[in-house]
């Protein structure tokens, strides 16, 4: 869509300002989903790479990328160690509301819920599943959520908004991201 955007809006000899917005990351950091906030990740990056290619053919534009807020904010490391694991994150194959969706449809849920997570629960958490699995797929989402943190060691300080200052980061001239060049405060205090 990225692509698309700026090939029709490119047409206009006066110029232009194209917004693209990763949405879901907002949406899963509210709902502390680190599986599908990186999935999200990845695919902002693939729309920032359309974008740099654009600018490198166009040396009178000015990139931005920034955020209104921080979401959920993620910790790296949880339960006392601080360390993350992000390699469980690679193994995951579905967001954790489609492996739910998934598993409560089909009576071979636990191979379902392994095939889909990239490893295999102990039996204490084919039962915490399986619990969750009962009351439906809203509360499997959830479990899965939870498991999949555990596994990763990844923590959460919120399911809302924080106070966390956001970056700002901006190219132009196709000389590649500037780094920081800005960080604007969300904190009511400042």
């Amino acid at each position: 869509m990225t692509q698309k955007a700026i090939d029709l809006l490119s047409k206009n000899q006066q110029g232009f300002v194209l917004l693209v917005e990763g949405s879901l990351i907002d949406w899963v950091g509210h709902s502390n989903d680190i599986a599908t906030a990186m999935g999200e990740m990845d695919e902002f990056a693939a729309a920032i790479e359309v974008v740099e290619q654009f600018v490198r053919q166009s040396k009178d534009t000015l990139v931005v990328i920034t955020a209104d807020h921080n979401t959920g904010g993620l910790s790296v490391g949880a339960n006392d160690k601080y360390e993350w694991n992000p390699a469980v994150l690679h193994k995951v194959k579905a967001s954790p509301d489609e492996i739910a969706t998934r598993a409560v449809a089909d009576n071979n849920w636990q191979d379902v819920i392994a095939a889909h997570i990239g490893f295999t629960p102990t039996a204490a958490e084919y039962t915490l599943l399986d619990n969750a699995r009962m009351q439906g797929n809203e509360p499997l989402t959830i479990a899965l959520r939870k498991l999949i943190d555990v596994h990763s060691n990844t923590g959460w300080i919120s399911g809302g908004h924080t106070a966390v200052d956001v970056q700002v980061f901006s190219s132009d001239r196709g000389q590649g991201y500037l780094a920081v060049t800005k960080t604007i405060s969300t904190s009511p205090t400042k």
